[in-house]
């Protein structure tokens, strides 16, 4: 009975109340404290150098994984999650119990093979990272919904707007444009926040989705966008068009400035100001998990 390791099954991986750095061989020396298999959820928090060993494979019991205010320096591929490793996290598992995130890092790519990996019908949350593009690989996950905000994002796949997803939040990132052409787009999609991008326009395969909202909620946030200055001074009556030429492919109704047009636009697009920098709960965390100057 000496040999067994205590099971432990909400791991808080602090390095900063650990007082390391997240190195390989710290975090190898804590995780063989207890015994990984039997932990559900694990939280990486405040490592400024996290390198994850592959003795990650072990939380094969994990339903929930949280990377909070850390830099991650390697995560090989023998440390990936995936569906082998991870069967808890599988397709079959209930969705409302699985979740992946990744919020205040460094990380700026994912893998290619992230559909080949990571389980399918997740909820994402990946904010306030450094990321540039969303992948075609994260779409085939057909995550139900996908926290995006924050990143300096530049490029979306169009099979994103395909799958399942309900909720896709793109504030605060770099995007001028959504995809040119959507070839089948669901009409899943319940909420699409774009608030404090460059999007000037919208293009004409959002109608349906748009549509399918009338009457419940704006399918739009675009609070803070050129978009929303333009309908501003168009319902002001200081301009009576967008300032984006029209364009084939553009939303014949998005784009349509007339006053007859004007109560589909007020129930299309909500201009509100944004509501943050994330939707991920950083006060909250920041409270229960920030670093306080009285620990040390």
């Amino acid at each position: 009975m000496a040999n067994i390791l205590p099971s432990c099954y909400v791991v808080n991986f602090d390095c900063h109340a650990l007082r390391i750095s997240g190195r390989f061989d710290e975090v190898q020396s804590e995780w063989s404290k207890f015994d990984k298999g039997t932990s559900w959820t694990l939280r990486i928090l405040h490592c400024s150098a996290l390198e994850v060993p592959p003795s990650f494979v072990e939380f094969h019991g994990l339903q929930q994984i949280e990377v909070y205010n850390s830099t991650i320096v390697d995560w090989s591929a023998d440390s990936t999650i995936s569906s082998t490793n991870h069967p808890e996290m599988s397709q079959e598992f209930p969705p409302g119990l699985r979740q992946i995130n990744f919020c205040e890092t460094n990380l700026k790519t994912l893998p290619d093979d992230l559909d080949s990996n990571w389980p399918s019908g997740a909820g994402i949350y990946m904010e306030n990272n450094k990321l540039t593009e969303i992948p075609a690989a994260l779409a085939h996950l057909r995550p139900v919904y996908l926290m995006a905000r924050g990143n300096p994002i530049t490029q979306l796949p169009s099979e994103l707007f395909e799958g399942v997803l309900s909720y896709l939040t793109l504030g605060g990132t770099n995007l001028a444009e959504l995809p040119q052409n959507v070839a089948e787009p669901s009409t899943a999609l319940a909420y699409l926040d774009v608030t404090d991008t460059d999007i000037a326009f919208f293009r004409s395969w959002m109608e349906p989705l748009v549509e399918d909202m009338l009457g419940v909620t704006p399918l739009l946030a675009a609070g803070g966008t050129p978009y929303c200055s333009d309908l501003d001074a168009i319902m002001s009556g200081s301009s009576s068009k967008f300032t984006t030429p029209f364009e084939t492919g553009q939303s014949t109704l998005l784009m349509n400035a007339s006053v007859e047009n004007w109560e589909y636009l007020l129930q299309a697009v909500d201009c509100s100001p944004s509501y943050g920098l994330a939707l991920f709960p950083l006060e909250y965390w920041d409270v229960k998990y920030g670093i306080h100057d009285s620990e040390f």
